[in-house]
Formats: structure tokens, sequence, C-alpha cells
């Protein structure tokens, strides 16, 4: 079934089998589960979690369409403009973690919409999607803020240790003012974690790293959630999803200005 919010058209996928066709074409596109099997501490990671469809109570059905009606006002423009058609799947609870996050090509996945079921959320991941559709203009977008794809090679010590992200697996390495590379590495090698990371920054002419975020970055961004430092499509998201709290950050104005008002929603 469809729900209409915006000008966006959702589809809730109750339907298990239904939902678990939308992830087996996903994966022919990013390959990311597979990325993840052949990497053995990202395999370890997620050895106990159950990453496939799940079926949807009317309890969760209905927390679905709660999302979308108090999401109606609040859709950017751009997003409003530039998605015509999402669909929302419900996974098993342990899959990636519990983490919302997106799979091609306009696939939003939810371990467990009851946790995450705020507005905030959805538009998070609609950026996520407009990112993945879009990923040329993206690029330009980053470009004018400081970030450019990195096709460097990390020290084996912070390759092999490094945490994938389904939001990111098709570039997941970016470089901001040519110089810091942040990369989101387990915190126990021996016993890793998805949801227990810390980001890293790569010096790419210095060739060392820090675990602490450098002043370059922290000053155009410091008052975002550190998780979202592991990427520019993070930092975008988290911006723009919520700009009551980060309104007063430079890096959004920054993001803004390029972008323009239409990343905003509607007045």
């Amino acid at each position: 079934m469809g729900n209409q919010s915006s000008s966006i058209l959702f589809n809730i996928v109750a339907d298990k089998s239904e939902a678990q066709q939308l992830l087996d074409k996903a994966e022919q596109k990013d390959f990311y589960l597979e990325e993840c099997n052949d990497d053995q501490i990202n395999s370890l990671a997620r050895k106990k979690l159950s990453y496939s469809a799940n079926g949807m109570t009317g309890q969760d059905y209905t927390f679905f369409k709660v999302v979308i009606e108090n999401s109606k006002d609040k859709i950017p423009i751009r997003l409003e403009d530039d998605l015509k058609y999402i669909h929302l799947v419900q996974l098993m609870p342990s899959a990636d973690g519990g983490m919302p996050h997106t799979r091609p090509d306009n696939v939003i996945c939810y371990p467990d919409i009851t946790k995450t079921f705020s507005y905030k959320t959805l538009i998070h991941e609609l950026w996520h999607i407009h990112q993945r559709l879009y990923a040329s203009e993206w690029e330009s977008v980053f470009g004018q803020i400081g970030w450019e794809p990195w096709t460097g090679k990390l020290p084996s010590r912070l390759d092999m240790a490094r945490r994938f992200n389904p939001d990111t697996i098709d570039s997941p390495l970016w470089c901001y003012q040519k110089t810091w590379v942040p990369v989101p590495i387990f915190r126990d090698l021996t016993r890793p974690d998805v949801t227990e990371v810390d980001i890293w920054f790569y010096h790419v002419s210095l060739k060392y790293h820090v675990k602490s975020t450098p002043k370059e970055m922290e000053n155009v961004y410091g008052e975002l959630s550190w998780s979202a430092y592991e990427h520019p499509r993070e930092i975008a998201a988290y911006l723009l999803s919520d700009p009551e709290r980060y309104g007063n950050c430079s890096g959004f104005h920054e993001l803004v200005r390029v972008i323009g008002a239409t990343a905003l929603p509607r007045q």
C-alpha cells in the first residue's frame, strides 16, 4: 500500500517476501552484504546479526504511517521535488545493529520502527537516498564545501579495522581540505560490534592519524554528533534533517548556501 506525504509516495512494504525481493535486488547493485562477508572484521561483527526482511505487526504498520504523517510539513523542498517513490522496509531487529539505513535505489530499511520512528530519522534517510540517486551532483556540492573522494591507501591498521556503512559503501573514503580522511574504526577488534565505533582521522600527507576531531572540521561542524563525522554524506544528512538543532552551525549555512533554499522545508 502507498501513503502520500507531500509529493513523495511512500510504499510501506508489509509483505515479508516482497521486502526480501527488494533487498535481493539492492544487493545485486551495491554488494553490501557480500563486501561485509568478504571482510574478516566486518564479517565477525555481523556474525550474530540477522540481515533479512521481517514481517510487520499492526503496530509496526501504524508506526510507519505515523512517521509519514508527522513528516508531511517538514520534508525539504528538494526532496519533495526529486524523490517520487520510496519503499519502507522493516528488517530483523538485529540487522546492522538496529540502525536505520538505505539500500539501492530507493529503499529505506528500519530494523525496528518502534525504536526509530522520529520524522527526523526518515528525513535523514531520504537525504541518503537523494545522495545515492544524484551522486554526481552531490560530489559537486561536497567539492564546494571542501570535500573530495579519496582513492589513496590507508595504513593497514586502519583499513582492516574499518566498519562498512551501507549508506557509503559505494564511495567510503573522502578527504576534507585535502588533508583529513575520516575512518570509522571498530573499538574492539577481538569482539567487533557495528554499533561500537570511533571516528579516526588520517592525515594524507603526513601519514599519521588522530582519534579526536581535527580543529579544521570542528570549527565548521562542531555542534554535530561525533558519529556524523565519518563521511560527508552523514554530515549533510545530520545537518539537513534537523535545521532547528544545527541552524546556527556554520557548516549548515555553508551547505544550504551551495544547495540553495530548497534544502529546507517549505515555509
